[in-house]
């Protein structure tokens, strides 16, 4: 049986979040599914060099490139106020647009407990827009949207998650740098702090020592009712458990 094409939907807080999971998304790419990127804030903050006005088409551009490395599309970016992301109803109507324009079959996000606002506020708009794109009545300009599984993506440090299940990513991990390296205006300002690069390749490592594999990338699934389906669906065939 030929197996069906799918579309996996990464929707972060700022360009290079998607290293939470791009490992999963160039691995969906180069199986001929379709991964898409979308960003809610213009990350306008992240240099104490470039002037935000300046670093926005910075980071956009780096955004491209990166997804490009992964085979992924870019959606573009929704707008929001960098280190200010709060779930309002005007993002969520903004998260429902995205997905009722590309119209995934997963979507991924951050997990509502990750290090900073951006991220949690990211994860909670992701969570609701994901029910009100299925909802006729909900800004019925576009048509509804059923996304069939909700997926919420490692910490930026493994810090205060529970893997419920790893993606294998070894044949991709390369890939997966060479994609974060594109973001250089983030390699530069996060490389205060040490290799940005290395230290994602260490955390997939560690990922990939719990499941055994050179390297991998753990999720969550939702566990809120039906309509946000916990099974892995199409993960299924690329699920390593311990």
């Amino acid at each position: 049986m030929k197996e069906k094409k799918v579309c996996v939907m990464w929707i972060g807080a700022h360009p290079d979040d998607e290293s939470q999971c791009s490992g999963t998304l160039a691995k969906f790419a180069t199986n001929g599914h379709r991964a898409v990127i979308c960003v809610v804030s213009k990350a306008e903050k992240g240099s104490l060099v470039i002037p935000p006005d300046e670093l926005v088409p910075i980071r956009d551009k780096e955004m491209r490139e990166a997804a490009k490395i992964l085979g992924a599309e870019y959606y573009g970016n929704l707008g929001e106020t960098d280190l200010e992301v709060s779930a309002t109803n005007e993002l969520i109507h903004k998260i429902v647009k995205a997905i009722r324009e590309v119209r995934p079959d997963i979507v991924i996000t951050h997990w509502e407990r990750d290090y900073q606002r951006d991220h949690i506020s990211t994860s909670r708009a992701v969570t609701h827009a994901v029910l009100c794109a299925n909802h006729p009545l909900y800004d019925p300009g576009i048509s509804s949207a059923i996304v069939q599984r909700l997926y919420y993506s490692d910490t930026a440090s493994g810090l205060d998650f529970d893997p419920e299940f790893w993606i294998d990513v070894s044949d991709v991990e390369e890939i997966k740098l060479k994609s974060l390296e594109a973001h250089e205006s983030q390699v530069k300002f996060m490389g205060r702090a040490g290799d940005f690069v290395e230290a994602r390749r260490i955390h997939d490592r560690f990922r990939g020592l719990q499941v055994g594999c050179r390297y991998a990338e753990a999720f969550k699934a939702t566990r809120r009712r039906s309509f946000l389906r916990a099974e892995l669906g199409p993960f299924k065939s690329l699920v390593r458990m311990p």
